[in-house]
């Protein structure tokens, strides 16, 4: 099957030729000649150019309904297939946010498969809401964790796992001064940050319109150098000594080394809490449930992840 489903559904999520092509890993040019030949063969276009973000043309709101079903075709197809090739009579399908998944997930499935014999997982990017609630309402996954996405509580049920808290990530050679208040690390105030070299996290993370709310609540104007394309270009330009960055606690377990230092910053609370989150009335298999509970067992087991403060929260929205 070609990637032409997969293009529009890329281009409609995000709204942007540019942006879906980062995502798909794609030159702007290459997806822009791409869609244009799609649309000739069509003979009518898709979306409409003259638009930001882009939007959807009457033919590419009917096209879009079937990429879906084309997508969710195929990746069914594909679970199947690999699940007889792997001689697999069980799967488990979870859907995540990426850069969690990279920093939180690889110890809680080592565990998985120390414990469970004969299931593989398949995991999905499901950290947007547009993802996590179209792979949740079309069984697409079994259930979502470590998303940021809150449930609709309508559709599904949800449990927050834990609570992120926002880091100050900065070269481990530099002397940046800090107060000792008790904190896991040293305590730096949002007035300091503005004087150094800032590493701008992509715009496509939550993160980046978090950092700037909390600077333009602080009326502090940020000295950027760089916008960063992805978590991993950002911890390595800051390992090289070029600047700083805010981030997620939950985006550091997998980058931080010696070379890096954290900190707190103060008046920073808690941005954002994760979920496990799955359709509402629909069975629990036994391996979900072995690895929801390996979950909570590892993120009891790190005090910069809060598992057991989150006040306030409603466990079934």
């Amino acid at each position: 099957m070609d990637d032409n489903a997969r293009y529009v559904v890329a281009v409609a999520e995000t709204g942007s030729i540019s942006e879906a092509a980062r995502r798909m890993h794609l030159s702007q040019p290459a997806l822009s000649q791409r869609l244009k030949q799609l649309e000739s063969h069509l003979g009518t276009v898709l979306f409409d150019r003259k638009t930001a973000p882009l939007a959807l043309t009457q033919a590419g709101q009917v096209y879009l309904e079937w990429a879906y079903k084309t997508i969710d075709a195929e990746d069914c197809m594909n679970r199947e297939i690999q699940a007889i090739a792997n001689k697999a009579t069980r799967r488990l399908q979870i859907g995540t946010s990426l850069p969690r998944a990279n920093s939180l997930l690889p110890d809680i499935l080592e565990r998985f498969y120390q414990r469970v014999q004969g299931c593989v997982v398949f995991m999905y990017e499901a950290g947007m809401p547009e993802s996590h609630n179209h792979l949740l309402s079309m069984s697409g996954i079994d259930c979502a964790v470590f998303t940021p996405v809150r449930p609709e509580s309508t559709l599904f049920s949800g449990e927050p796992i834990c609570e992120e808290r926002m880091l100050f990530i900065a070269p481990a050679s530099w002397h940046i001064p800090a107060r000792d208040e008790g904190e896991m690390y040293p305590v730096i105030s949002l007035q300091a940050i503005a004087d150094l070299p800032f590493i701008m996290p992509p715009r496509q993370l939550k993160h980046n319109w978090i950092i700037r709310n909390m600077m333009d609540a602080a009326e502090v104007k940020l000295r950027v150098i760089l916008h960063s394309c992805s978590n991993e270009m950002t911890f390595e330009m800051i390992r090289r000594g070029l600047g700083v960055s805010l981030a997620p606690n939950t985006f550091v377990f997998s980058w931080v080394d010696e070379r890096l230092a954290l900190y707190c910053v103060e008046g920073c609370s808690s941005q954002n809490n994760l979920y496990y989150n799955r359709r509402l009335n629909s069975k629990v298999s036994h391996d979900e449930q072995v690895f929801i509970a390996l979950a909570k067992e590892w993120v009891a087991e790190h005090p910069m992840l809060r598992a057991h403060s989150l006040s306030g929260e409603d466990p079934k929205r």
